[in-house]
């Protein structure tokens, strides 16, 4: 009963709060939802009666969401351009804080810029001797290698097994391995890093505690850079094998039978049928896939 009546009460206590902060929010979304609309509106006029085009209604559509990204992607990187141009640090943060257009010209000068990219090529970016910038180059490039590699192998392994009939007891199960196939995919990645930093834990995680029971002395995983990097690459793999099973297994299912019982007819081997047939015909899912793979992992 006092479990429920403090329950109550912070709820009684909570509903002042939440309902001044839907005051301040409800104006900032009708804004939005208004400007999105008065957009369209525009675009759609200027597209269809101005320049007279067949494709006013997908770019009308498209215009708030290439809008959002400009803003929130555009922007970003332009005023990141223009801070690097600057003396912008902690000890010179006060003198940045109302800069205009009229101290512009002191504030952010080629000087400064010049000097900050030939900091960035040879000093250390963080307060580790490692974090240099080669260094960070060639461990984003192995990083990127390592993990296209297993996703593709491993996700084209996994795919293969998953296109053929599995069966328990008279019950095609494959269902139910795609499904439990697509769960690490499917956690926030917020999740997953919590979890895992849990199981790399030099004493108490489960990954060093079953290295003990063969003989293996665990290494450092949160505090080596070596193994770090391993922990991350492990990690990674484990996150985006899913995706790219599923991703390749959709192609395999759309290529006909007809093909493979055309081959066997004709003597091919289960080799010379992957190699000719199915790699081919798995090019469009294969050309564009790892293709978005490799810009998020260097994004990353």
């Amino acid at each position: 009963m006092d479990l429920l009546n403090a329950i109550v009460a912070g709820f009684q206590k909570a509903l002042p709060a939440f309902g001044q902060s839907m005051q301040e929010l409800l104006p900032v979304v009708l804004m939005i939802v208004v400007g999105a609309v008065l957009l369209e509106v525009l675009v759609y006029f200027l597209l269809d009666k101005v320049f007279k085009s067949k494709h006013a209604l997908p770019y009308t559509l498209l215009a708030p969401s290439a809008l959002g990204l400009a803003v929130f992607l555009g922007w970003p990187l332009i005023y990141n351009i223009i801070i690097a141009f600057s003396d912008w640090k902690l000890s010179t943060f006060l003198k940045y804080k109302d800069w205009g257009l009229s101290s512009f010209g002191t504030l952010f000068t080629l000087q400064y810029g010049l000097s900050n990219l030939q900091k960035v090529f040879t000093q250390p970016l963080l307060n580790t001797p490692q974090s240099t910038f080669w260094i960070i180059f060639a461990r984003t490039i192995l990083w990127t290698v390592i993990n296209l590699v297993f996703h593709v192998s491993c996700g084209m392994i996994l795919a293969l097994l998953l296109n053929r009939q599995l069966k328990i007891f008279g019950f095609d199960v494959r269902g139910i391995y795609r499904t439990l196939l697509i769960i690490p995919w499917a956690i926030p990645q917020v999740v997953v890093a919590l979890v895992w930093r849990g199981e790399f834990h030099a004493q108490y995680g489960f990954v060093n505690i079953m290295l003990a029971k063969i003989g293996i002395q665990g290494p450092q995983w949160l505090s080596d850079p070596f193994w770090g990097f391993v922990m991350v690459c492990i990690v990674n793999i484990w996150l985006g094998i899913p995706f790219m099973t599923v991703i390749i297994l959709g192609g395999l299912q759309s290529i006909a039978g007809e093909y493979f019982e055309a081959a066997e007819m004709d003597g091919a081997s289960w080799w010379q049928q992957f190699r000719n047939i199915t790699l081919p015909l798995l090019q469009p899912v294969l050309g564009r896939r790892p293709r978005w793979e490799l810009s998020g992992l260097l994004t990353i």
